[in-house]
């Protein structure tokens, strides 16, 4: 039997939220599994830089190339992420400003 590492994610905002993922899930999925809202035209390729969240503790892995072009395109504020592309290195803390 495999263990299955998680980590969790706090949303915070209106309705402050906790979600267990699996572990190095993008916080596009766990976004989409507390069932919040979040733009996603581009159904989280990494294309639109609709899906920006501000991570408020935690940390996420390292920009892939396609997060990091996307963010050449549409800089990013400290803290900011693009939730499609973006994983989760630890549990982390999350908002939005739409929440």
């Amino acid at each position: 039997m495999w263990a299955v590492p998680i980590a969790t994610m706090i949303l915070s905002g209106v309705a402050p939220r906790v979600v267990t993922v699996v572990a190095r899930s993008s916080l596009l999925r766990a976004v989409l599994r507390a069932r919040l809202p979040i733009g996603r035209s581009c159904r989280g390729v990494g294309q639109c830089g609709a899906c920006r969240v501000f991570v408020v503790a935690g940390s996420c892995e390292p920009m892939d190339p396609v997060e990091a072009e996307l963010a050449k395109r549409m800089p990013l504020g400290d803290g900011e992420r693009f939730a499609c592309r973006a994983r989760m290195a630890s549990d982390v803390t999350l908002t939005t400003g739409y929440w």
